[in-house]
């Protein structure tokens, strides 16, 4: 890379190949999302490199659909952005961009998780749980009530189970 490289997330697919992602300063922008594939011994390695045209793009979650496609999940200067590629690194559609109110403050996702029917659940440092269609449309936000937890959160391990129910494991570090 150019600059700063800043790793965020990383997930094995089916196949044993090991995503690892994060920011990258670009070249000529800010920073872009960066994702790389590091292959079981039969498969190819790929960089690939995504940037919306909207500020920063900060990556921080991965997640595999049924399919085996890779899902990018981060932020711009204003939108939560998915970013879907297939298992070659071929860029299959930006997934979602759902701009959030301004009153919600900036939107970071600490958890990501996608059931067998292509829905995928978000949660950012601020409570909410965004809950998108398989085809990238924004259908509920769920917030829990800030005094549950009474810190930002740091992180939060998310799956969905065979049933379809989400479980996850919050995480709020004290200052």
């Amino acid at each position: 890379s150019n600059a700063d490289d800043i790793p965020s997330a990383m997930i094995i697919d089916t196949r044993g190949n090991l995503y690892l992602t994060g920011s990258s300063e670009g070249g000529s922008s800010s920073y872009d999302y960066l994702t790389v594939k590091y292959p079981s011994p039969e498969s190819e390695m790929w960089p690939r490199r995504f940037n919306s045209g909207h500020g920063n793009n900060a990556i921080a979650k991965l997640a595999t659909d049924v399919e085996g496609n890779l899902l990018a999940v981060g932020s711009d200067s204003s939108a939560i952005l998915i970013v879907k590629f297939d298992s070659t690194g071929h860029l299959l559609q930006r997934f979602a961009s759902y701009t959030k109110d301004p009153s919600q403050g900036f939107f970071w996702p600490v958890g990501a998780a996608m059931s067998r029917d292509g829905t995928l659940y978000i949660r950012d440092e601020n409570y909410s749980v965004f809950v998108f269609d398989a085809q990238g449309q924004h259908r509920a936000t769920w917030t829990l009530p800030h005094d549950l937890l009474p810190y930002p959160l740091a992180g939060s391990f998310m799956a969905v189970d065979q049933r379809g129910q989400l479980a996850e494991c919050p995480v709020a570090l004290a200052p």
